[in-house]
């Protein structure tokens, strides 16, 4: 699989529902709201989008035909959230994503108390939990 990342400069209205179905999923974790509130700084979810696109934080992941298996947002050298696409999943995609932002400058990463599929993947390319944050609601 040719892949990588790329910064993306627009979404098209199949991927943009694609992200949001993407976003909308991670959102029903445990901590998600919690999360999306922090990263959006009281954006909706549609506003939340163009920022990135336009600040430069949304990143794509995509095969080699050019078809997104996820998306990431990248800000500060901090991957905020990663997704990818649920068929693609435990195949080794999310791992390569993450290898690629980190040729982009990705150093550290945020992954929700109890998702261990995240905390799993950042730790196959050698990353080790060093921080845990709690907040009172």
């Amino acid at each position: 699989m040719k892949s990588g990342a790329h910064e993306l400069v627009a979404l098209t209205s199949e991927e943009r529902q694609f992200a949001h179905a993407l976003w909308r999923e991670s959102l029903s974790r445990r901590g998600g709201e919690d999360l999306y509130r922090d990263l959006s700084r009281g954006l909706g979810l549609e506003d939340l989008l163009d920022h990135l696109l336009e600040s430069g934080g949304l990143w794509g992941y995509t095969d080699e035909s050019g078809r997104r298996l996820g998306y990431a947002v990248l800000r500060g050298g901090v991957i905020e959230v990663l997704v990818v696409r649920p068929g693609e999943r435990r195949q080794g995609v999310g791992r390569l994503f993450v290898r690629e932002l980190l040729r982009h400058g990705a150093r550290d990463a945020l992954a929700l108390p109890g998702d261990r599929a995240t905390k799993s993947l950042y730790e196959s390319v050698g990353w080790k939990a060093r921080l845990l944050t709690m907040r009172g609601d």
